[in-house]
């Protein structure tokens, strides 16, 4: 739904950018269009794999927890299904209500770490965000360019336009 709705956005806006890049053509300006691959930004840059390696840890370390209460569980599953008919009904509905309690956990824990995992990547990503805007800023004003688009949004794009690496190398000297 959301590449559905960037793509009507898309259709729109080219025909916009499209005329006012040629009104400026027209006029004897020369447009420079430069175009970037955010996702390759974030693999090869220093600070990229810096943020990869650190969200990986950290998702890593939730696994080994959750999956130390899923032992348990599982530990606990089996145990009631075994002792199941030498416990009391009292022992019996004991053990079940200890299994529902940890597999509402088990969830809870669950939901917890994926808005804490999310949360953490929206903030890190910002921060490099950030900081690529600034050197596209700078790297637009220093070389004249006119537009620079992160190739999710350009259909087609020579090669020759390409300036991840330029972003990368900038990216990496700070």
């Amino acid at each position: 739904m959301k590449r559905i709705y960037v793509l009507a956005i898309l259709i729109f806006m080219v025909p916009v950018l499209t005329q006012g890049l040629l009104a400026q053509s027209r006029e004897g300006d020369v447009v420079k269009i430069g175009v970037i691959n955010t996702q390759r930004i974030l693999e090869e840059s220093k600070i990229g794999k810096s943020i990869i390696n650190e969200l990986e840890a950290l998702r890593m370390e939730r696994k080994k927890e959750l999956d130390s209460l899923n032992a348990e569980i599982e530990s606990l599953k089996n145990s009631l299904e075994t002792q199941s008919s030498l416990l009391s009904t009292e022992a019996k509905r004991n053990k079940e209500d200890e299994l529902l309690k940890k597999q509402t956990t088990l969830r809870r824990k669950v939901e917890d770490y994926e808005n804490e995992l999310r949360s953490r990547q929206d903030t890190v990503l910002q921060t490099i965000t950030v900081r690529i805007e600034k050197i596209l800023d700078n790297l637009g004003k220093e070389q004249g360019y006119t537009i620079i688009l992160n190739e999710a949004v350009a259909l087609y794009f020579s090669a020759e336009i390409d300036i991840t690496d330029e972003i990368i190398k900038r990216l990496n000297a700070q």
